[in-house]
């Protein structure tokens, strides 16, 4: 059994899988907006270029512009049925080689997009993420970390407070994110490591590289 494994992050990729350029790893994971609008054929093509990536494990979650996941759930657990070697999170979890992966879609109400909830509401789905989570997925970024939009030379973040008190209670060794495309980067947060794997810029250029870590396992 391997002592570390090599992950790869991806997120935000809006449909432009297909020019991107993916280190090799032991587990891909794709913290959500694979799509532009989430449409039926938008899913078809995330998930046959997903299935054909050569990692071992390859995790995925939604994001806010993925619709069909949200939308119709049957229809997409249908498309996942037939690419068995890809694992979709949605409020669920999967464990790897020991690992425990939980993953989760859902961001802070903006506009009519696809995952969203009021503050009021969403910190019931950070609620239910398991203590014992090694390695946390959101599509959302926390409150303060990683979360900057632009706007007249000035950082706004407006990821979710509750978000941040969650990994503050659970604690993973790695939350990956996306949703904030300006925050991409990393950070360590109380031990936490902080992934933001934003590919697209806040103009839609698919030009961040994927962000490789290596994990450790106890």
């Amino acid at each position: 059994m391997k002592n570390s494994l090599k992950i790869v992050t991806i997120s935000d990729t809006h449909g432009l899988h297909y020019d991107l350029k993916i280190p090799k790893g032991d587990i891909l994971i794709h913290a959500g907006d694979f799509s532009n609008v989430g449409t039926l054929l938008d899913c078809q093509s995330f998930i046959h270029w997903f299935t054909k990536q050569p990692h071992k494990y390859k995790i995925f979650i939604a994001g806010n512009h993925d619709f069909l996941p949200q939308e119709n759930p049957t229809l997409f657990k249908e498309l996942l049925s037939y690419n068995p070697s890809i694992i979709y999170l949605q409020d669920s979890f999967t464990t790897i080689e020991g690992i425990k992966i939980y993953g989760t879609p859902w961001s802070l109400e903006f506009y009519d997009w696809a995952f969203m909830l009021e503050e009021e509401v969403i910190h019931v789905k950070w609620g239910k993420i398991p203590i014992d989570t090694d390695i946390l997925i959101t599509h959302s970024p926390p409150k303060g970390y990683l979360d900057e939009v632009w706007k007249a030379g000035m950082p706004w973040h407006i990821g979710c407070q509750s978000l941040t008190e969650a990994i503050e209670r659970v604690k993973p060794r790695i939350h990956v994110f996306g949703h904030m495309h300006d925050g991409y980067g990393t950070l360590n947060y109380k031990g936490i490591k902080l992934i933001n794997a934003s590919i697209c810029t806040e103009s839609y250029d698919p030009i961040n590289k994927p962000i490789v870590h290596k994990y450790k396992i106890k």
